[in-house]
């Protein structure tokens, strides 16, 4: 592989300034030059399939990396109207399997890279748990809640609607990738839409939904 590589209701209601971000081609440095954030990009196949292991010292990112994958086409597969979830086990195997072979095969590329051009092009059934008590039901509300008392929960869920942002505008521009220098304004911008009190049971990825439409990759 190479380097990289209609949307909501009008009953939302969201407040935003449109949004210009870099874009920048994805590139290969370590997950640790990410200043701290997880960087899909940044972040190869074999750290990814390395972190499998029980021990592995990038246990932990690989995590992460499930968490932006399922995120990623989540806002890809709804760009292309092809978004369906579901809670079989078959069909949750059936896409843990494929990333892992994916990576397998391409240990050299980054996570994005083989999200893109392998992935988001084999539509998969997403399943609706992200990761422990983080779901496709988690409401703007929720978020505000998990933002003064669980802090790892709303990091993961802002880890997740990132990647749902990315998804959406790489539908686009597939070789472009939204720097993570860039991940707290975005994020911002779908926390202070979850703060109006109308969205309080919005889905929170339809609130990255929204932001992804205001955001304009320059």
């Amino acid at each position: 592989m190479t380097a990289a590589r209609s949307i909501i209701s009008g009953a939302l209601i969201v407040v935003l300034c449109a949004l210009s971000v870099g874009a920048s081609a994805a590139s290969k440095k370590p997950v640790s030059e990410s200043d701290g954030e997880f960087d899909a990009g940044k972040f190869t196949c074999l750290s990814y399939t390395n972190g499998m292991a029980p021990s592995s010292n990038t246990r932990a990112a690989t995590m992460m990396a499930q968490i932006w994958v399922l995120g990623f086409l989540n806002g890809y597969y709804k760009a292309s109207d092809k978004l369906e979830v579901s809670d079989d086990p078959a069909d949750i195997q059936k896409l843990d399997e494929a990333v892992f072979e994916d990576c397998k095969s391409n240990p050299g590329a980054s996570v994005r890279t083989v999200a893109v051009q392998g992935l988001a092009s084999k539509p998969y059934k997403l399943p609706t748990v992200i990761a422990a008590d983080l779901t496709t039901a988690y409401t703007c509300g929720q978020h505000l809640e998990a933002k003064n008392s669980a802090a790892v929960k709303a990091d993961l869920a802002e880890l997740w609607g990132f990647a749902i942002v990315e998804g959406i505008k790489a539908v686009a521009q597939p070789e472009f990738q939204i720097p993570v220098a860039n991940k707290a304004a975005v994020m911002g911008a779908v926390n202070r839409s979850c703060g109006n009190a109308a969205n309080k049971d919005k889905l929170y990825r339809d609130m990255a939904n929204a932001v992804a439409e205001k955001v304009k990759m320059q």
